[in-house]
């Protein structure tokens, strides 16, 4: 019986929601034992709110997935935009997320790879280097983690695939087990989402890969094949915990044994070890089989950049399926959404004259100054970009300024990450501080809403921005300038860098679209020794930015 489209589209989007909920959720246990998971989930992990906010898992907001998923998107983003497999532009990308956006939960094979001096012209060459460098033995599990997008790539040739998947895993993971294992991986994608069942028809495929690549696949294999007790495989023993074929096992155990997503992906998070990226490869090739239908709702709502990847995704698809249409993309997306139905993180009313501030890093003088000048322009409301503490010597009396102003605020990279020592209920307000404030048609982030995090300070990354997502407008921060970008350019890959004068409103055009930074309370980073902020006016659908005297951190330049 011929494959229906609608069974296609569920399974294809199945893959890469499958892979991101699996890591999302399996951030849980990451690291723990099976007698860890009983002690801190007893009646097991059902929801992202459910995880523990301990050193390690804090790091990540509920629902946001970990470095696994990132590097998967990463490759999902430079299929979209070079429309092939490009080495170079995914080594490129790797290499930016790392030394550009924090490269948050990187594995040591990745980091040490990306450390290599010749990464960027020969990554595949550095990652040999590395590899024989560690005698040979190395065969982490990086590789495996990321692989499902490429089941998903080149759709109708097998050999692509095989090609595609070993290809990509070399960027950084040269052994030949964990080739195999991105190949066996992709392949089963490749395969079930065109609508073949787990059969031995699959099964003798995939055995025929693992003793190509390596002999050491096969008792691996086999062991997920045969064993219908998860304990079996062992996931939670430390010292193999980040090796590719357990990552490869798990997935294996799950798509044989499981009866629904759901099952299949509990049954391996609840056994620990390194279970965000036995979850993520599970999640993909059990999203493969059953569907992005049959992932719970809850885990679906509840992925943080669930928006960014389900037009991602069915970008993706449209791409495989050659549709060309924007209106057939539409389609597809409007098809896919209500199972998706990832909501905003807060709403709030979009009718106030609103002060946007950013970048205080603990100058409370300057801070004092802006919210003075706040009254006197007659904003009704104040929302902050983030940043507040890490530079000046007053991150204390900031914080407790904003609490007590009612000051909403996203959570900027210093707020997370820093070195000063707060009282713990300082500390504890800065660990709760959202990513992003969502309202009908704006958005107010610190670095940029795009899951790869880059700085907005150029027309190029602003386009990348507009490109990946749907927002009217975009306030953001962490450039230290004062930038104004819009959608409508002449110039394709390339945003629109707006002129404005200081102290003057700027009309904005309702047909477009924006990127406004407002500048920085602390110091900047373009010469203007000013302190600055935005003002957003929605009545007259215009934007002041604001430059005051007062005094900035020493080290504004």
């Amino acid at each position: 019986m011929p494959l229906v489209k609608k069974d296609l589209e569920d399974r294809f989007l199945g893959v890469l929601f499958g892979q991101a909920v699996g890591d999302a959720l399996g951030l849980a246990t990451e690291f723990m034992s099976r007698t860890d998971v009983l002690w801190y989930y007893p009646h097991g992990v059902k929801s992202y709110k459910q995880i523990i906010q301990d050193e390690h898992r804090k790091r990540w907001q509920p629902g946001n997935w970990t470095d696994d998923t990132d590097q998967m998107t990463m490759i999902l983003d430079s299929l979209l935009e070079t429309d092939k497999v490009d080495i170079q532009d995914i080594a490129r990308r790797f290499y930016n997320w790392l030394f550009y956006a924090q490269g948050q939960g990187i594995g040591n094979t990745v980091y040490t790879v990306l450390q290599h001096p010749n990464f960027l012209n020969e990554p595949t060459t550095a990652a040999q280097e590395i590899w024989e460098q560690a005698g040979c033995q190395s065969a982490a599990n990086g590789g495996v983690m990321r692989t499902s997008v490429l089941g998903l790539w080149d759709f109708t040739s097998l050999k692509k695939v095989e090609e595609n998947a070993a290809i990509v895993c070399k960027i950084t993971h040269f052994d030949p087990r964990c080739v195999g294992s991105c190949v066996i991986v992709s392949i089963l994608i490749n395969q079930l989402v065109q609508g073949s069942v787990p059969d031995d028809t699959i099964w003798y495929k995939a055995q025929d890969l693992a003793e190509r690549y390596d002999s050491r696949i096969l008792p691996f294999l086999n062991s997920a094949l045969n064993n219908s007790q998860i304990e079996a495989l062992e996931l939670d023993v430390p010292e193999s915990g980040g090796y590719t074929l357990k990552a490869l096992a798990a997935g294996i155990w799950a798509l044989k044994h499981a009866n629904s997503y759901a099952d299949g992906l509990q049954a391996i998070i609840h056994a620990g070890g390194d279970a965000d990226t036995n979850g993520a490869v599970a999640g993909a090739l059990l999203g493969a089989k059953f569907g992005v239908t049959q992932i719970p709702a809850p885990w679906l709502a509840g992925l943080t950049h669930g928006n960014y990847l389900l037009r991602a995704s069915c970008e993706l698809l449209a791409k495989v399926l050659n549709i060309n249409s924007k209106l057939a993309l539409e389609q597809v997306i409007a098809r896919a959404q209500p199972h998706i139905n990832c909501p905003p993180s807060k709403t709030i009313a979009p009718t106030e004259r609103t002060a946007i501030i950013s970048d205080i890093h603990g100058h409370y003088a300057g801070l004092k100054i802006v919210l003075d000048d706040i009254v006197q322009t007659g904003c009704n409301r104040i929302i902050c970009l983030g940043d507040l503490v890490e530079g000046g010597d007053d991150n204390e009396q900031v914080i407790a300024l904003m609490q007590t102003q009612k000051i909403d605020c996203v959570q900027g990279n210093h707020d997370k990450f820093n070195d000063i020592h707060l009282a713990q209920e300082l500390q504890n307000y800065l660990d709760q501080l959202p990513e992003q404030i969502v309202e009908d048609y704006a958005l107010y982030t610190h670095i940029s809403p795009r899951q790869t995090k880059y700085t907005i300070n150029h027309e190029i990354e602003a386009w990348n921005v507009f490109n990946e997502t749907s927002y009217r407008l975009i306030f953001v921060g962490h450039t230290h300038a004062s930038l104004i970008f819009g959608e409508a350019s002449t110039e394709f890959g390339e945003a629109k860098r707006h002129t404005f004068e200081y102290n003057k409103p700027l009309i904005l055009d309702k047909q477009d679209r924006y990127i406004i930074c407002g500048g920085a309370i602390g110091y900047g980073r373009d010469g203007i020794e000013k302190i600055r902020y935005a003002i957003f006016d929605p009545m007259n659908y215009s934007v002041e930015i604001r430059a005051i005297n007062g005094p900035l951190l020493s080290f504004d330049r």
